[in-house]
C-alpha cells in the first residue's frame, strides 16, 4: 500500500536525510489517519519519533514513541512492540539516560527472543553491548555483541558485520588486547570493502 511505500522511504532516510524522512513519514501519517490504518499510523508515529531523534529534538521523539508504542500495545503487535522498546532504549541511550536505555532495550531482547526475530535480536543486542560499553562494563559488552555477531552471521546479513566486528574491536582495545583489537578491526575492514560501505572502512582506520 501507499502507506507502508511512504513509511518504507521514510524509515531508508532517517540517518540519511531526516527532513526527507520525516516529510515521507507526515505523509503516510495523513493518508494512514484518512484510511484509518491502525498500523500504519504507528509506523509513521516511530518513523517521526526517530526521525525527531537524528534531529537531536528528544521531547518530539518521546512523544511520537510512546504514542507508537501505545498503539502497538492495543494492536496486540508483538513484533512491533518489540521494536518499539528498542526505539524509546535508543532515544534514552542517546540521552545518556543509561538506566532507562537499558530497561527498554532488555524488555525488546525478552519479546524478540521470544518471537525467534533473529534481526531483530542481533541489532538489540548490539544496542545492549553499546550502552554496556558506554558505562565502562568491557565483559558485559563484550558478550552481547559477541551474540550479535553470532546473530548477524547465522541469517547473513553483511551490511550490519563492519559495525559489530568495529564495536568488539573497540571493546579489545579498551581491555588493551591488541592484537584481538586488530584482528577484528581488519575483519571490519575487509567486509566494508566487500560490500562497498565507504563509512564503516573510514571507521575502521
Amino acid at each position: 500500500s501507499r502507506v507502508k511505500t511512504l513509511n518504507s522511504i521514510a524509515a531508508e532516510y532517517i540517518e540519511k536525510n531526516p527532513d526527507k524522512a520525516n516529510e515521507a513519514a507526515q505523509q503516510a501519517m495523513k493518508l494512514a489517519l484518512r484510511l484509518n490504518f491502525k498500523s500504519g499510523i504507528a509506523t509513521s508515529y516511530s518513523n517521526l519519533g526517530n526521525t525527531a531523534k537524528t534531529k537531536s529534538d528528544f521531547e518530539t521523539a518521546l512523544d511520537y514513541l510512546q504514542k507508537a508504542l501505545s498503539l502497538n500495545e492495543a494492536l496486540q503487535n508483538k513484533k512491533a512492540i518489540s521494536t518499539s522498546y528498542n526505539d524509546l532504549g535508543n532515544l534514552y541511550w542517546t540521552q545518556g539516560k543509561m538506566q532507562e536505555a537499558l530497561k527498554y532495550n532488555l524488555k525488546a531482547y525478552d519479546l524478540k527472543l521470544a518471537l525467534g526475530d533473529e534481526r531483530g535480536l542481533a541489532l538489540v543486542c548490539n544496542s545492549i553491548g553499546g550502552i554496556h560499553s558506554d558505562q565502562g562494563e568491557y565483559a558485559e559488552a563484550l558478550t552481547y555483541y559477541l551474540k550479535s555477531l553470532k546473530l548477524l552471521e547465522k541469517i547473513k546479513l553483511k551490511t550490519k558485520l563492519p559495525i559489530i566486528y568495529n564495536n568488539i574491536g573497540n571493546i579489545y582495545r579498551y581491555q588493551f588486547n591488541y592484537p584481538q583489537a586488530l584482528n577484528y578491526f581488519f575483519k571490519s575492514l575487509a567486509i566494508a570493502k566487500e560490500i562497498g560501505n565507504r563509512k564503516s572502512e573510514a571507521n575502521s582506520y
